[in-house]
């Protein structure tokens, strides 16, 4: 269960495993209560509108698959899978550049911000610095030599 205050939380977080048999709600407008915790404003940023909608104005239960159609959460298992799961997610994002995963993040997050010609103008910045980075080498080295790059986060 992921409901009222839960969900609100939930809109922060990157990347999302849930149980197939888990369920989400955002509970405060069937009590008469305002949302105040931030859906209104995340929902329709991280969703398509009429999914956010959805979400917020009918705040019905959502069941696991639904949430995994309108791209609320990015992976359904069965229950005693989840931490296995958001441990694999986490593990795979650990096999990439420390300062590339930290850029994207970065520029994805500020990006959601500014007008498309700035977004675009951040994100060269980003390219330039970690292009010139010694995990960049690192990066086309060990694939030419098709083994597994050894980070350093310099």
């Amino acid at each position: 269960m992921c409901a009222a205050g839960g969900l609100e939380m939930m809109w922060n977080t990157d990347l999302r495993v849930c149980a197939d048999t888990a369920w989400f709600q955002l509970a405060e407008p069937r009590r008469g209560l305002f949302p105040g915790g931030g859906s209104t404003v995340q929902s329709v940023r991280q969703l398509t509108w009429c999914h956010a909608m959805e979400v917020v104005l009918l705040a019905e239960r959502i069941s696991a698959e639904r949430a995994y159609e309108m791209g609320l959460v990015n992976r359904v298992v069965p229950r005693d899978r989840v931490l296995a799961e958001a441990r694999q997610l986490a593990e795979t994002i650990c096999l990439n550049g420390p300062l590339a995963v930290r850029a994207c993040k970065r520029s994805a997050k500020e990006s959601t911000f500014l007008p498309l010609k700035e977004a675009l103008a951040n994100e060269m910045s980003y390219s330039a610095s970690v292009f010139m980075s010694e995990d960049a080498k690192e990066g086309i080295k060990a694939f030419k030599e098709k083994r597994a790059p050894v980070w350093r986060g310099r």
